[in-house]
């Protein structure tokens, strides 16, 4: 059956004596009621349960869903098949990165645009007063000023510039590391001040710091990636030029900069990742080097 035929037959199936207004938010509420009543039929498997009685109980309660959905639908003149096709292409969105094709410095003089292939060397060691800190060497230089995790507690933050790489790996973007590159676009001043300047430093430093206050919460990012998280950063950054990207872009960037930042700390701060840009691939190659017994978070 498709869901145009079903809505315009629950239409006609509709008696609700309780709601003899058709108000919206009578109506919601009925659908919230719904939600509730499926969230308490799906329990946790039970020695001896009747898996055919639960899958039933289910999709009963799947059935009311869709039914109390449509009658929603109905007070504000919406039909349920445009609300599937909307559904997938909200879910393509956050599923499906950007496809490869352009970067954001196209059309750039090359010495201004982001380096297609970073190879960031970090080197680590230990201050005077004991305190842990990171440097990073491109080509052969350092770049950027020696890091710590500048906290009480030791937690790996002097390593975040791994994840200012995966933006620039898979968002095309990264206001931090076009400066540590010296790659900004000063040919254009609009761009220069509005994209490589320091508000927008401010919001990508301020998006790491974002995700790595959540990283706890989801085991560091070994597997997946909230999509609140998601939702929150593209407002954080909906200002600027990135905010072209996808949910599905930022969700990789996230997971591959975190895969290096686990690298880094299993070699004590001490490695070489390597980007792609192009193809939008990290990896990680080992270095040797003194080892460091440093506290480790997560």
């Amino acid at each position: 059956m498709q869901l145009r035929e079903f809505q315009n037959q629950a239409r006609t199936l509709t008696v609700d004596p309780v709601d003899p207004d058709g108000k919206a938010h009578r109506k919601v509420a009925h659908l919230t009621g719904a939600v509730g009543d499926l969230a308490r039929v799906v329990r946790p498997p039970r020695g001896g349960a009747d898996a055919g009685w639960e899958k039933t109980k289910v999709r009963d309660a799947l059935a009311e869903i869709l039914f109390r959905a449509s009658a929603v639908a109905d007070t504000y003149g919406l039909d349920l098949g445009e609300i599937a096709v909307a559904s997938l292409t909200n879910l393509a969105y956050r599923a499906v990165p950007t496809p490869a094709g352009s970067f954001y410095d196209d059309g750039f003089p090359a010495c201004e645009q982001l380096p297609r292939h970073i190879s960031y060397e970090f080197v680590s060691d230990a201050r005077e007063d004991g305190v842990a800190r990171t440097r990073i060497h491109f080509d052969g230089k350092q770049v950027g000023d020696p890091l710590t995790d500048a906290s009480a507690r030791p937690d790996g933050y002097r390593l975040h510039d791994a994840f200012h790489l995966a933006y620039a790996t898979h968002l095309g973007w990264s206001p931090v590391t076009r400066a540590l590159l010296n790659r900004k676009r000063r040919s254009n001043p609009a761009v220069d001040e509005s994209e490589d300047g320091g508000r927008a430093i401010v919001v990508e430093e301020a998006a790491s710091a974002m995700v790595f206050s959540h990283a706890p919460a989801n085991d560091y990012f070994r597997t997946d990636v909230d999509p609140v998280l998601l939702d929150n950063l593209a407002l954080l950054a909906g200002t600027q030029e990135v905010a072209t990207r996808r949910p599905a872009d930022w969700r990789r960037a996230i997971l591959d900069g975190y895969a290096m930042w686990h690298k880094l700390r299993e070699h004590d701060g001490h490695g070489i990742v390597h980007a792609d840009l192009l193809a939008r691939t990290m990896a990680f190659q080992p270095t040797m080097a003194p080892k460091l017994v440093i506290a480790r978070a997560g």
